[in-house]
């Protein structure tokens, strides 16, 4: 038994006519994919659409960035050095720990 009443002919005129579609996320999934051998991060949310069919969205070209404090007793080119270290390695020689564990280390200021 299908749950259409032509809402399903509705969804293809909307996608035709580059109109915006009813969405309803329920969970999200992040990922890395390579493409000719460089990363890409991936977003895909899962959820239904207003005539209940599942879908798929899948969101590309994200520039990912986060934003680092500099203590206040480092000089920059010391840790700017540092970081390039552990974005190169995923490990912070000093401490021996990966670079997600690195990058929320309190700093006494």
């Amino acid at each position: 038994m299908r749950n259409d009443e032509g809402s399903t002919s509705i969804l293809k005129d909307e996608i035709a006519n580059h109109r915006d579609i009813p969405f309803m996320p329920v969970d999200i999934e992040e990922a890395k994919e390579y493409i000719n051998k460089t990363p890409h991060y991936i977003l895909r949310l899962y959820g239904y659409l207003v005539n209940g069919q599942k879908a798929v969205v899948v969101i590309t070209g994200i520039k990912v960035f986060f934003d680092i404090r500099v203590p206040n007793n480092v000089s920059i080119p010391k840790f700017w050095s540092k970081i390039k270290g552990i974005l190169a390695t995923g490990k912070d020689s000093s401490e021996g720990c990966g670079g997600a564990n690195f990058m929320v280390t309190q700093y006494d200021f």
